[in-house]
């Protein structure tokens, strides 16, 4: 979606606020966070519901205080990498190890390159690497492409580290 002005975009995330069970709890009748999901929808060139469908929070406790964060789920950077990254192919999962050990692996085959490699910070678009987000395979909340653990086997993008 593309708006005009602020005022287009305050209105779609009032609109938005009031979409009930299509939200996330935490969004729902909440302007500001619909207007902060608009927005980083318009920065990833994908749909408001579906980013907030991808979206939820997570608690820490930072120097004694509870933090809310919001991250994203591991869906959400798969389906942005494969829409707008310059790969050739969809990305491959693997998955390798067992009980704490257990990694997922991403890559794919960048369209100017010969041979596969890992998607790491270095090679994904600024925007999506410095993102919190979760690995789907374990509930892990990571930074940007630094998941560790994978618990299940479905095809899910955000476990590979380098």
């Amino acid at each position: 979606m593309d708006y005009a002005n602020l005022r287009d975009l305050v209105d779609a995330a009032k609109l938005l606020a009031a979409s009930g069970p299509y939200l996330p709890p935490f969004m729902q009748g909440n302007v500001g966070a619909c207007f902060a999901n608009c927005m980083r929808a318009q920065e990833l060139g994908v749909s408001p519901l579906a980013l907030a469908k991808w979206t939820y929070v997570v608690e820490q406790f930072v120097g004694g205080q509870k933090v809310e964060q919001i991250a994203y789920e591991s869906q959400m950077f798969h389906a942005v990498i494969e829409a707008r990254a310059p790969i050739t192919t969809r990305l491959q999962v693997a998955d390798e190890g067992e009980g704490d050990m257990r990694r997922c692996r991403v890559w794919g085959r960048p369209s100017r390159a010969r041979r596969s490699r890992a998607i790491s910070r270095r090679s994904m678009p600024r925007r999506i690497s410095s993102r919190s987000a979760s690995c789907a395979r374990s509930g892990t909340t990571v930074a940007g492409s630094r998941a560790r653990r994978c618990g299940t086997s479905s095809p899910t993008f955000n476990c590979s580290t380098t």
